[in-house]
């Protein structure tokens, strides 16, 4: 069995209140779970009552934008297309043009900002790497192609996001 301290503890238990406010992941239900587990896995002489704690720590998480399930079913099928390197198709909505265009796309990454869960891939219609809101996915279908996933050279979150401004790169993308 697995024995926490009592520093581990509170730390676990603040680091799931805070994913349980990112809805939209289909990771509701485990985390759910987890929470409850949570009293079973503490040493005994430590007691964490997570309404007080709630009391002294709070988040600031924007609400989810877009449809809840939609979103859901969408990220959860793209989180396997991701672990199988699975090539996608989808129907695209751009705002700013008021056009729906279809993609496909290699996807890399999903990260949540500011309320929205964005995907980043490798777009073939447009030849780069894209920034996708999950919300503005309006059909997604996985498909049976594969691609060889990036090197860390190729792509890296962490420089792809590092790069951009908020969530957009470059100027007037399309």
């Amino acid at each position: 069995p697995v024995r926490l301290s009592g520093g581990e503890a509170v730390a676990l238990l603040l680091g799931l209140t805070a994913l349980a406010a990112y809805q939209g992941t289909g990771l509701e239900a485990p985390l759910r779970s987890l929470m409850e587990k949570l009293p079973l896995i503490m040493p005994e002489h430590v007691s964490v009552d997570p309404g007080e704690l709630a009391a002294g720590v709070s988040f600031m998480v924007e609400p989810l934008r877009g449809d809840p399930e939609r979103v859901a079913a969408t990220f959860t099928a793209l989180r396997e297309a991701i672990a199988a390197a699975r090539r996608v198709e989808m129907e695209y909505y751009t705002p700013s043009r008021d056009e729906v265009t279809v993609r496909r796309v290699d996807p890399y990454h999903l990260r949540h900002f500011e309320g929205a869960w964005y995907l980043a891939g490798f777009c073939h219609r447009r030849r780069e790497v894209r920034t996708f809101a999950l919300d503005r996915i309006r059909r997604l279908e996985v498909l049976a192609e594969t691609f060889p996933r990036p090197s860390p050279q190729e792509f890296s979150p962490e420089t792809y996001f590092g790069e951009s401004w908020r969530l957009e790169r470059g100027a007037g993308r399309r």
